[in-house]
């Protein structure tokens, strides 16, 4: 499988830095009042959201025929962000680091490496997992996020492909795949029911689940 290119920063990665940036702010901006947190959960939502879907939208136009660049190239620029909203190969690379060291002769070295391994892709506590559990923990992540990280995206993908037949003027495969990355990059950020974020989340939560 053909990964992104270490050069450029994924997609994620930026909206990951901009709801940071936008949490820093709205915590500042709400202190402890429940109302300024969920009003500020609510424009954290609705700017990633609408930067997200509007670059999308930018860059599908660089594949029309009235785009500024060689359609071919502008083409090849839609297909490359478009591969980027899918998880694959990471998925996949993180789940066999996981199973490599349970491979071969058994003992606590090896299954605390695997531990560490695990921690990284799952959020809960794994370190007095057993070898059986760990390899469920890892199959239950795998199943969670093939459909975060790959048949959500291809879903959208379809939908914005499907409105495409209608318009090119109506948001496409990238656009939609980028919203649908959004939302789900918000959720597992800020949709945690304790603290600040208890509220603070719960737009992008809500959002997700939709």
């Amino acid at each position: 499988m053909v990964g992104d290119p270490h050069w450029s920063p994924h997609p994620v990665q930026l909206m990951g830095s901009l709801i940071q940036y936008l949490r820093f702010h709205a915590e500042i901006f709400a202190k402890n009042n429940i109302l300024r947190l969920r009003v500020g959960g609510l424009l954290i939502t609705f700017v990633l959201v609408f930067i997200s879907g509007l670059s999308g939208w930018l860059i599908e136009r660089l594949a029309l025929t009235d785009s500024p660049l060689p359609q071919p190239l502008g083409a090849i620029i839609v297909i490359i962000t478009m591969a980027s909203t899918i998880a694959a190969r990471s998925l996949r690379h993180s789940s066999l680091m996981v199973l490599r060291e349970l491979t071969g002769t058994y003992n606590n070295e090896r299954l605390q490496r695997a531990r560490e391994k695990l921690s990284h892709i799952v959020g809960r506590d794994v370190s007095f997992l057993d070898e059986p559990e760990i390899l469920r923990a890892t199959a239950e992540t795998v199943s969670e996020n093939s459909v975060d990280g790959v048949f959500g995206p291809l879903f959208w993908m379809f939908i914005g492909a499907s409105m495409w037949s209608f318009s090119h003027n109506l948001p496409g495969p990238l656009t939609m795949a980028l919203i649908y990355k959004a939302s789900s990059t918000l959720d597992s950020m800020l949709g945690y029911k304790h603290g600040k974020l208890k509220w603070l989340g719960t737009a992008g939560a809500k959002l997700d689940d939709l």
